[in-house]
């Protein structure tokens, strides 16, 4: 490569302006808090790491953690190649797998030394993996800039799922009252949850919650008595829910009926 080229090639390769989804989340975050949106991309868009040929990747250490270096796109992780190099290995991977495979703290150094760098600190490198897994945490749930959060009532009828996760409430507590809503995160990484609120439960909320999400099968959201506090602030599921009552113990009639 002639140095004029390579010059050029660099000064594309350092630049902040716009070229990956990430930068989308770095631009939109400027003048807001960039942990929800932030988390989410992660979840969904892969980055790039310079692989040696050992097998190495690049890592460094800051207030004794550990942080690993990738890159928002193959452009940027060009930026500090010699004019000289000829080969070079990128690997493709997403920050939920390399937090995993880890089997430890990790934190994430994106775009490392360039004016486009964003740290994600390994508690948020976590909640990205949380995320990847259809986990409700906060991150999943908290619209950012230019998205909204929907709460709806969800289907009109009664549904398989509704069954399962009424079966187990009203086997703790007959006297419970279960209201159910879908949240919709409309924006990056964003997903359709239902939501359930248990009111009325004397049994321990923790063991509840885990036996409802057992029969459940796929993920959920479990509000029992208005907890995680955290979660029930953003789901307002007393204005926009169902109530399911007795109905949800009738098995569906044969051809469809309920």
């Amino acid at each position: 490569m002639t140095s004029e080229a390579h010059a050029r090639w660099q000064r594309a390769a350092t630049s902040s302006d716009t070229a990956s989804v990430l930068d989308v989340v770095r631009t939109i975050a400027d003048d807001t808090s960039p942990w929800p949106i932030l988390v989410r991309a992660l979840a969904v868009t892969p980055v790039y790491l310079r692989v040696a040929e050992e097998g190495r990747v690049e890592t460094s250490r800051a207030d004794d953690e550990e942080y690993v270096h990738v890159y928002s796109s193959p452009l940027r992780l060009t930026a500090g190649l010699a004019a000289d190099v000829e080969e070079l290995t990128i690997q493709e991977a997403f920050v939920a797998d390399l937090v995993q495979q880890a089997g430890r703290r990790l934190g994430v150094r994106i775009d490392p030394g360039l004016a486009s760098e964003q740290v994600v600190p390994p508690a948020m490198a976590l909640e990205v993996l949380s995320v990847a897994a259809g986990l409700p945490v906060r991150a999943a749930l908290t619209a950012g800039e230019g998205e909204e959060l929907r709460i709806e009532k969800g289907p009109d009828e009664v549904t398989d799922l509704d069954r399962r996760v009424r079966k187990v409430v009203v086997d703790a507590n007959p006297a419970a009252m279960i209201t159910r809503a879908a949240a919709t995160l409309v924006g990056i990484g964003g997903r359709t949850w239902p939501v359930y609120s248990v009111s009325s439960i004397v049994q321990d909320p923790m063991a509840l919650s885990d036996a409802v999400q057992r029969a459940a099968g796929v993920p959920i959201v479990l509000l029992v008595e208005g907890r995680p506090a955290q979660l029930a602030e953003l789901l307002d599921v007393a204005t926009h829910g169902l109530v399911l009552d007795e109905v949800a113990a009738v098995p569906p009639a044969p051809g469809g009926g309920r």
